[in-house]
């Protein structure tokens, strides 16, 4: 199999798992949500 076709398999496994944990309401991981979380956490201590 080429690595194109593996990505695209991968990609659609994860589509499956992402409609899973929406419809089962797991919470999920958002990078983003730490960044936040952390700033605030230095400015609150650094303040």
């Amino acid at each position: 199999m080429s690595e194109l076709f593996i990505a695209e398999l991968r990609r659609l496994q994860w589509e499956r798992i992402a409609q899973l944990m929406a419809r089962e309401e797991v919470a999920a991981y958002v990078p983003s949500h730490d960044f936040v979380r952390s700033a605030t956490k230095s400015s609150v201590c650094s303040g």
